[in-house]
């Protein structure tokens, strides 16, 4: 006898529960594209005992009549697609029909449904089989009701999160699945309370009013944008909002919520420098574009998507959100920032710190005073003030300079603080980076060639393609005896620090580095402007702060740092008079 055999159609479907039903939030996503392809607008999504004891989705869809009722729990059966064609015009959140079948042989499932235009029919099944089959009221949509959820598989729940986790997940699924769907009215409770609902009339500010609270949707800035390829549209936080995980970024394509790595990294990369480490963006991004160019078929549970033409797509979200930042003075004001109310329990709200800065530089040093280790400020300078009217940073007036470090202004609406170093920073690495990128850099010949202190190694890699590379930065080198000495440089290397800039340069040339690596590159103007630009305790006079301010005023983003860092804080005029208690 062979050794190969069908398995029944129950067990096939317990193993296929294995990839589709992965926890409660798996059941309720797939509950939730069924409403949402039968053109439900209210979903009401009832969970008793974190999901554990019962999950119950009531839509008012199309439903369905007593004959589908019974195909819609064979496996594979399905009413989106009929053929090859229609797998790549996927406009529906289900196709494959596993999910029913899939639910019902972990668990014991009933559903209700009916067309409206005659009686429903209601059935109970159990480990995947019929035991039940009964009429039921003529209302129209369907209602399913998932209890005692992976009954039949002990390890399954052995492996399952805490509740409270897992309850976490169901509500980040139905929160999802409202943005995408905005026009859609969503009700969740738990044990009877509701914890999440939207109002249905299409207003996705209000969808995140709900998610987060008022005063996180009101640092949401709505975007849209599109190219051949691509219609993007969404809301992006300033970058004064941050969050402490990635999960904050919620993308949808084509009303499907997606994750993409690719995409993700792309928002990141878009906020690169305005937010500090390990600090990330809230986002809702929605994708549309031809079916053809996106494929839903990649993952068990239709999570991830493939998507043709990227490079267009990242082109796009990038020069809008840049275009976005621009229009917004990002400076982050200082107060107490209230946590959000609940939305689960795995969301962290913290808001980020502000951490001070070791300053560094090569500009003219002057001397340290030790005896600073207490808080001063230094009396403003006598001279006229400077009134000009600036592009980004706001018209203000110098005040003073406190623990020799930060620049302080004031105007009608408050005090604003300026860390001296900071503000270099920013306009050293936008320096470097422009002049880094150039295809042909300006040079200047040195008086007499400054020997370099290389490795035997280093000496040897020179030899190759590398010496081409630092061609392309300005760097010309002669090689006399086996040393090499520098001849050349770019005009953006300080007088009297060639050798110390040029050795980073050769290091990070060695490192791989080419000036068509974008990122790389970044990083090289960043280590060259941090390393030198003002320091901590640096005594400027009011000609050196009036130039740093117009410089900083100039460049693409004078509000953060190149690591993401705050250069300009304000405290308003109303938080003064709060502490002063003038205010209550």
């Amino acid at each position: 006898m062979g050794k190969i055999r069908q398995l029944d159609e129950s067990l096939a479907n317990m193993i296929a529960a294995g990839e589709v039903v992965e926890n409660m939030a798996s059941v309720v996503k797939e509950l939730l594209e069924n409403a949402l392809d039968a053109q439900a607008k209210n979903i009401n999504i009832f969970v008793t005992q974190f999901g554990l004891k019962e999950i119950r989705v009531v839509d008012d869809g199309e439903g369905m009549d007593a004959e589908d009722l019974h195909l819609a729990f064979k496996r594979h059966a399905t009413s989106k697609i009929r053929a090859h064609h229609d797998l790549h015009h996927i406009m529906t959140l289900g196709f494959r029909g596993e999910a029913l079948p899939s639910i019902a042989s972990v668990s014991t499932l009933s559903i209700e449904s009916s067309t409206g235009e005659a009686a429903g029919r209601r059935l109970t099944l159990k480990n995947g089989s019929i035991i039940e089959d009964q009429p039921a009221p003529p209302r129209r949509g369907t209602i399913m009701t998932v209890k005692d959820l992976f009954y039949n598989t002990p390890a399954r729940l052995k492996h399952l999160r805490s509740e409270q986790r897992e309850f976490a997940a169901m509500v980040e699924t139905v929160q999802q699945a409202a943005l995408a769907h905005s026009d859609v009215r969503f009700n969740m409770h738990h044990n009877g309370q509701s914890v999440f609902h939207t109002s249905g009339r299409g207003d996705v500010l209000q969808v995140l009013h709900a998610i987060y609270d008022k005063k996180t949707a009101a640092q949401m800035r709505p975007f849209s944008s599109k190219n051949a390829y691509f219609s993007i549209e969404g809301y992006a936080g300033l970058p004064t909002l941050t969050r402490s995980t990635r999960k904050h970024i919620t993308l949808v394509c084509n009303q499907r919520p997606i994750r993409n790595i690719v995409v993700s990294s792309t928002i990141l990369e878009a906020y690169k420098s305005y937010l500090p480490i390990q600090k990330f963006p809230v986002v809702y991004l929605q994708i549309k574009a031809d079916p053809l160019l996106i494929d839903v078929n990649i993952h068990p549970q239709k999570q991830e998507v493939k998507l043709s033409e990227v490079n267009s797509l990242k082109k796009l979200i990038l020069e809008t959100f840049a275009q976005l930042f621009k229009q917004e003075q990002l400076i982050a004001d200082v107060r107490k920032t209230p946590e959000p109310r609940f939305v689960h329990p795995s969301m962290n709200f913290k808001t980020s710190e502000q951490e001070p800065y070791m300053h560094d530089t090569d500009e003219k040093v002057h001397e340290l005073n030790q005896s600073t280790a207490s808080t001063q400020v230094t009396e403003p300078h006598q001279e006229e003030p400077k009134t000009t009217s600036r592009q980004r940073l706001p018209d203000f007036e110098y005040v003073g300079q406190a623990i020799g470090t930060y620049l302080i202004f004031q105007n009608e609406s408050g005090l604003h603080l300026i860390d001296q170093h900071a503000a270099a920073e920013r306009i050293r690495y936008e320096q470097y980076r422009q002049a880094m990128r150039l295809p042909k850099p300006d040079i200047r010949m040195l008086l007499l060639p400054l020997p370099l202190s290389l490795s035997a190694d280093e000496r040897s890699a020179l030899k190759g393609s590398a010496q081409s590379y630092l061609n392309q930065f300005g760097l010309t080198m002669v090689e006399a005896s086996g040393q090499y000495a520098l001849q050349e440089v770019p005009y953006w290397f300080p007088e009297g620090q060639e050798e110390h800039y040029a050795d980073q340069v050769i290091r990070a040339v060695l490192k791989g580095l080419t000036p068509s690596k974008g990122a790389l590159l970044d990083k090289l103007a960043i280590d060259l402007a941090c390393k030198h630009s003002i320091k901590a305790n640096q005594h400027l006079t009011r000609s050196e702060i009036d130039r740093l301010i117009d410089d900083l005023d100039q460049t693409d983003n004078p509000f953060t740092c190149p690591h993401g860092r705050p250069v300009i804080i304000r405290i308003t005029t109303q938080e003064l008079e709060r502490f002063f208690k003038r205010v209550m």
